[in-house]
């Protein structure tokens, strides 16, 4: 049987979850949800010894911080109960600012943290592909595009994960529709996210007590923020 100690289990939806988490434009309270992709992940980093135990696995997970026009389509539905609007439709050409920072927070090492990622806006996206797309689309379709160029260009490769690609290969496909690359170290951390909340003594935190000991805890990243 695999083991699973990596995985957490939620008592609460993945919308209403908040984590405090970091972008290069700031701290973020985000909302964890689910995807199988932090299961694969996690696997795929593990370190196993001569004897086939795990000896590092990191723990990972998802923190979305949508737009505010996505967060009140959210809040309403909630408000009904979690019944979806009889009416949706999906921002098009009426976006006309804003930038979706995409990318890695890695934390627990030498650095503290360390950001990696894509930090393409909408202008530049309506210059590579023109009207009728968003930033995020982009850097999701050119990941799957980067990974069939690749298929193409490896034809006898077979069937394999997308964590065996190599990363430097897809990346030299992919980067030019990105917009700007970020990748430097980053002073944050949980802890002191919680030192400045502390000055509002009109919410409650069930964390302020968390140590050093307790930095890189699931439950020192919760927030109650919604």
């Amino acid at each position: 049987m695999m083991d699973q100690k990596h995985l957490i289990s939620l008592k609460t939806m993945g919308m209403n979850t908040f984590v405090k988490s970091w972008t290069p434009d700031g701290e973020i309270r985000g909302r964890i949800l689910p995807h199988e992709e932090n299961f694969h992940l996690g696997l795929a980093f593990e370190i196993r010894n001569e004897k086939n135990e795990v000896t590092y696995r990191p723990t990972i997970h998802y923190a979305y911080s949508p737009s505010e026009a996505a967060c009140a389509s959210m809040e309403e539905a909630r408000n009904n109960n979690f019944v979806m609007q009889p009416n949706l439709r999906i921002l098009g050409d009426d976006i006309t600012e804003g930038r979706d920072c995409l990318g890695v927070l890695i934390m627990g090492h030498d650095f503290e943290s360390w950001w990696i990622g894509s930090m393409l806006d909408i202008h530049e996206t309506r210059e590579l592909v023109g009207k009728g797309q968003n930033a995020t689309t982009m850097q999701v379709a050119t990941g799957v595009m980067g990974a069939v160029a690749w298929s193409v260009r490896n034809p006898t490769e077979g069937i394999i994960s997308c964590y065996k690609i190599p990363h430097h290969e897809l990346l030299s496909l992919t980067k030019p529709f990105l917009g700007p690359w970020a990748s430097r170290a980053v002073d944050w951390n949980p802890l002191k996210s919680i030192a400045q909340e502390k000055a509002n003594l009109f919410i409650p935190r069930e964390n302020y007590n968390a140590t050093e000991e307790d930095k890189w805890q699931f439950s020192t990243f919760l927030s109650h923020s919604c």
